[in-house]
Parts: structure tokens; sequence; C-alpha cells
């Protein structure tokens, strides 16, 4: 009876109770990626439960809390167990550098390699945006550069974009998502 937690970092020790009818165990995760939050606990919620957690005596208090996850549990019972992958499939290598370097401190072996004419050279591009700054819920001298830099890679030959595609991703909400969409159905033609 084997019981596998995958993605065990992001998920908080509710996913333990499978654990419960397991001989063996196989916790996979990532003690680098965000951890579950306990955003919708309250802070008075938490304490009770820590100070329950601290009337049982259990050893791992701190690993019990909503705002850990399964895989800070296992790191901790299981310390001498662990075993730390180092190819990487899910990101192109420019993608996963910047992480690797600093947090992975160079272990990581970037294995998905695109073919040569499906790759994005460079994978990422740091443009700084003079004057970039929020105007209420927007910023529109990012938005305006954004869609600028992406009219120029479009007016490449058309043998270079055949069957790709682009998607923009607005972390800064949906109103910088929609002055992105305006723009772009202003500067775009339709066989772009």
């Amino acid at each position: 009876d084997l019981v596998v937690i995958d993605e065990a970092s992001q998920s908080n020790v509710g996913a333990v109770l499978p654990l419960l009818r397991a001989t063996r165990v196989l916790v996979v995760g990532d003690g680098k990626q965000v951890s579950p939050t306990a955003a919708f606990v309250s802070e008075a919620r938490i304490g009770d439960l820590k100070a329950g957690l601290l009337r049982s005596r259990h050893p791992y208090i701190e690993q019990l809390l909503p705002e850990r996850s399964v895989f800070d549990l296992a790191q901790t019972c299981y310390a001498d167990a662990r075993v730390a992958l180092q190819q990487h499939f899910r990101c192109v290598p420019g993608c996963i550098a910047f992480s690797n370097e600093h947090f992975y401190h160079g272990r990581l072996l970037p294995r998905r390699l695109p073919p040569r004419s499906r790759r994005l050279e460079p994978a990422l591009v740091d443009i700084l945006v003079p004057g970039g700054a929020k105007k209420g819920k927007v910023n529109p001298a990012e938005a305006s550069a954004l869609v600028d830099y992406l009219v120029a890679q479009l007016a490449r030959s058309p043998s270079e974009l055949e069957g790709l595609s682009v998607g923009i991703i607005s972390l800064a909400g949906v109103e910088q998502a929609r002055l992105l969409r305006s723009l772009l159905l202003g500067r775009l033609t339709d066989a772009q």
C-alpha cells in the first residue's frame, strides 16, 4: 500500500488524511514553491489551534498550522529520507535560469528544450519602462511598451511566426488587462 502526495508543498495538512491508510508514503514537493496560505483563517482561530496542539504535546506543532504544507511536515518528520530531484522538465532553460541560480544554486538541470524552430530567444526579456508607474489601477506606460514590443515582434517574417501564439498575463489586475486589450485591438490587424 503506497500513498503518493504530489505537489505536497502546495497542499495544507488536510491532505495528510490518506497517509493514515498507508504502509508506505511518497511525498513529492518543492520547499521553494509557494506554500498554502491561511488567508481565510482568523488569527484567533490559528491561536486556538496552536493552543490545542500544545496541550496535546504534539511534536510538530508549527508544521500543522494552516500556512504550512504537507511537504513541510514530511521534511521535518523524514529529513533523512529526502531525495532532491535535479532534472527539471516544466520550463525551458531561460525561464528557470533565475530561480535555478538564486534558489537552487545551479543544481537544476533543465530538460525541456523545444525544437529550434519553436524556441523564443531570449526566453525572457527585461524592458525598463521610463515613467512606468501606476496611475489609479493601471500602468499606461507599461501597457504601451508591451504593445509596442509585441507589434515589433509580430512584424517578423510570417514563416517565423507560423503556428505560434501569444499570451499576456497581467498580474496588475483586470483594469490593466482591459487597457492592454484595448491597446492591442487598436494596433493589431486581423492578420496579426
